[in-house]
């Protein structure tokens, strides 16, 4: 997820002003950063306006918490720049995207700690989330080698670590899911507290 601080003067850390800025990411900004009005996340309605933004993204239960914790002391809680002291902004689009890592990883970890028909839950929403709206705005086909980086070698596409983990699950493959979610890189240990448990899980430190 792009970050950025958009230019003027932005809010303070006790500020009035909304969440939705109204300024919307265009030409390199929309490449870079996702398409979508800015958020400003220091902006004093913004749980209101992220649990607004991802309400269509579906969460296992029990995982509610962690999906406020994204919120508040995950990927989109209220930071600043230290230097100026600004709040960060994020298009809504990478919002969303921040947002539907945390559901695949506490997905995957439903896998794990489920039963049969929790895992038959969890597997289907899974392979259902490489049509989420949230998924494919930022990445239409999402491919762990889709995306040729500046040296010409093909790596994987915003959301290609979810394939292989939709796959492990959908076959019951329990240390291949274990090994894709490690690989993945994307899934913080407070997201995936089953598979922590799991002497044969290696991300916990991810």
């Amino acid at each position: 997820m792009a970050l950025v601080v958009t230019g003027g003067a932005l809010a303070t850390a006790n500020s009035l002003e909304p969440t939705r800025t109204g300024r919307v990411a265009s030409g390199w900004q929309s490449i870079t950063s996702g398409p979508g009005q800015w958020l400003n996340l220091g902006g004093h309605d913004r749980l209101e306006v992220l649990e607004e933004l991802t309400a269509d993204i579906p969460v296992p239960a029990g995982y509610e918490q962690q999906g406020q914790d994204v919120f508040t002391t995950g990927s989109l809680a209220d930071t600043t720049v230290t230097r100026s002291q600004e709040h960060v902004h994020v298009s809504e689009s990478a919002a969303r995207a921040a947002y539907a890592d945390f559901a695949i990883c506490a997905w995957a970890d439903a896998w794990v700690a489920g039963d049969a028909a929790a895992r038959d839950k969890a597997s289907t929403v899974l392979t259902q989330s490489l049509q989420w709206d949230a998924v494919r705005t930022l990445d239409p086909d999402p491919s762990p080698t889709g995306y040729l980086n500046d040296q010409g070698v093909a790596t994987a596409t915003r959301f290609g670590w979810v394939p292989a983990i939709a796959q492990a699950a959908a076959s019951s493959q329990r240390q291949s899911l274990l090994d894709a979610v490690t690989e993945s890189t994307r899934c913080w240990p407070e997201y995936t507290p089953a598979m922590n448990a799991d002497a044969a899980y290696q991300g916990n430190g991810a």
